[in-house]
This record gives C-alpha cells, sequence and structure tokens, in this order.
C-alpha cells in the first residue's frame, strides 16, 4: 500500500513541478512579449495586424491615384501650355514658372 501511496504523490508532485514550470515560462514568455496571453488578446493582436495592413493597402493605393492625378494634371496643363502658344504663335519652348 505504501509503494501505491508513493507512486501517487511522485506523480501528484511531478504534475505540479510541470504546471508550475510551464507557468513560469508563460510569465517569462509574456513579459518578453512572446506570449499574448488569452485567445481574445491573440484575437486583438490579429485583427490590429489585419487592420494595419489594410490601411497601408489602402494608403498604397491612394498614393497611386494621387500621382496618376498628378500625371494627368501635369500632361493636361502640357497640353493647354501648348495649345496656348500654338494659338499665340510664340516660338519659346520653356513652361512659365507658374505652370509647375
Amino acid at each position: 500500500m505504501d509503494h501505491y501511496k508513493e507512486a501517487i504523490y511522485d506523480i501528484d508532485q511531478a504534475s505540479k513541478d510541470a504546471r508550475e514550470k510551464k507557468r513560469k515560462e508563460k510569465k517569462h514568455e509574456k513579459n518578453n512579449g512572446l506570449l499574448t496571453g488569452s485567445k481574445q488578446d491573440k484575437r486583438r493582436i490579429n485583427n490590429n495586424i489585419s487592420d494595419h495592413a489594410a490601411r497601408a493597402a489602402k494608403a498604397e493605393k491612394e498614393k497611386r491615384l494621387i500621382e496618376k492625378i498628378k500625371e494627368k494634371r501635369l500632361k493636361k496643363n502640357e497640353l493647354e501650355y501648348n495649345l496656348k502658344k500654338k494659338k499665340q504663335g510664340s516660338s519659346s519652348s520653356a513652361f512659365p514658372s507658374s505652370f509647375f
């Protein structure tokens, strides 16, 4: 009977030690930023990451759109200037400083 009690005690002690070790590792990882904590925290972080990625993609898309608009405006202004130049019959090829 004593062997059984010792075996049960050893098993209980081993499981307590394992739980304590796991708790300490988890605390260490959490303190070092390696572990986020609960599932809710993980979801929140994943949502923040995806939100950040979506905002970055949207900003990049807006940046490209602005560049396209600038190019179109520049082309339009250049065409208007050339048209005015042709109407005036001017031979100067330089753009006015107010053009840019």
